[in-house]
């Protein structure tokens, strides 16, 4: 469990749980964009880490987010082999998306760009 003087739970426990996994997903496409790999693949990678900017997600959260740590990579790893209703099922789980955010602490400087969009949408 994280310390409470590591995150504000207040920050992301409000934000709904898919947006949890997508910034997660974020952190490890950037860590595959690390790798050596084919032009076509960077530029698919890329254009999926641009939409990846919608609903409470903006650019700026995105751009926050750092490439996932082995750890982290290795968590993911452990979960390829289930539907994706499960993916989703795990990590919804309080105690792993808490892990994500100790392992990427970036994580939680998107979250509050998220929260920060939101609060910016609603007075447009």
């Amino acid at each position: 469990m994280i310390a409470q003087d590591q995150i504000d739970e207040a920050e992301w426990i409000n934000l709904p749980c898919g947006y949890w996994y997508e910034l997660v997903l974020i952190s490890a496409i950037k860590r595959l964009l690390q790798d050596d790999m084919p032009l076509e693949f960077r530029a698919r990678f890329l254009e999926l880490l641009n939409k990846k900017a919608r609903g409470l997600i903006s650019m700026a959260a995105v751009a926050a987010v750092t490439p996932a740590p082995d750890a982290a990579i290795a968590m993911l790893d452990e979960m390829k082999n289930l539907s994706i209703e499960d993916k989703f099922k795990v990590m919804r789980r309080l105690d792993v998306f808490e892990a994500h955010i100790a392992l990427n602490p970036s994580i939680m400087e998107a979250i509050s760009l998220c929260r920060d969009n939101e609060i910016s949408d609603r007075s447009a």
